[in-house]
């Protein structure tokens, strides 16, 4: 149960961040711009998928510990 209550905390907070840094006006250091808005909405991606995945175990996992007591 804690381990989905962490996906779902790791996941928000990588969506999140990567989200404001897709729209903050920086220039990208390595990357170009373009490939830089790639990488970050591949890590939002990546992040609302786990985050989605994650909510879905938590509440599984709360339902089982319900109708177990």
């Amino acid at each position: 149960m804690s381990l989905s209550k962490s996906v779902v905390v790791v996941s928000f907070w990588a969506a999140s961040v990567s989200f404001m840094l897709y729209i903050a006006p920086y220039d990208a250091i390595i990357l170009s711009s373009n490939q830089m808005n790639e990488v970050l909405l591949a890590i939002f991606g990546a992040g609302i998928s786990s985050l989605g995945v994650g909510l879905i175990e938590y509440c599984h996992h709360k339902n089982k510990l319900e109708n177990s007591e």
